[in-house]
């Protein structure tokens, strides 16, 4: 088995000096720089990701108050409907406040 300095060129070999020092430090700076560059990028990911699930939930809540809204307006003119034809018919008298009620139960159910 061999170690590190068997393989590695004596070229390629930094001296315990201060230049050696110094290049050390910038390796480690530099390292450093490339470490926060890929964590922004994976910061940058998420928010992408957060804003595209946001967009999504905002358009789906759209859609399902649109849906609501529909179905009351559908519930609407069928009330009115109904209440127009029992009126019309004699069946319902207004003044009454039973008949009423069992209208707008029949138009909900």
């Amino acid at each position: 088995m061999c170690s590190w300095d068997e393989w590695v060129p004596e070229s390629r070999v930094l001296k315990m000096t201060d230049a050696s020092r110094q290049k050390q430090k910038e390796l480690q700076n530099a390292h450093m720089y490339l470490d926060v560059v890929i964590i922004m990028r994976y910061y940058l990911v998420m928010l992408h990701l957060v804003i595209f699930i946001m967009t999504s939930t905002l358009i789906m809540i759209y859609l399902c108050l649109s849906v609501c809204i529909l179905c009351v307006f559908v519930l609407y003119r069928r009330f009115v409907s109904e209440m127009t034809y029992y009126v019309s018919s004699g069946m319902l008298n207004l003044t009454k406040p039973k008949s009423v009620l069992y209208c707008i139960v029949v138009v909900l159910l």
